[in-house]
């Protein structure tokens, strides 16, 4: 389990800017996108559990996370404008 803790520190510090990012520009706000982008790491880690060790290398980690992190702003993340309302001028 170590070695899937450490795999998983490293998944996470090369790609949390880039989750961060698309949750932000889905959100509009930075709260809430900091909030998702954890819960995006929480999801991911929890499936670990499900997957055969021995592939790890070959999961293109990016999009995993994105797809949780889409989901999860979809789901969880309020609806709100970042340009006003629509219908207004």
């Amino acid at each position: 389990m170590a070695e899937v803790d450490a795999a998983f520190r490293a998944l996470f510090n090369d790609h949390r800017h880039r989750v961060f990012s698309t949750v932000l520009r889905l959100t509009g706000q930075r709260p809430g996108a900091e909030d998702l982008t954890v819960e995006t790491f929480l999801q991911a880690y929890r499936s670990l559990s499900g997957f055969d060790y021995e592939q790890l290398d070959t999961l293109r980690p990016l999009v995993w996370l994105s797809a949780i992190a889409v989901d999860l702003c979809r789901h969880q993340s309020p609806i709100v404008p970042r340009h006003g309302v629509a219908g207004q001028i």
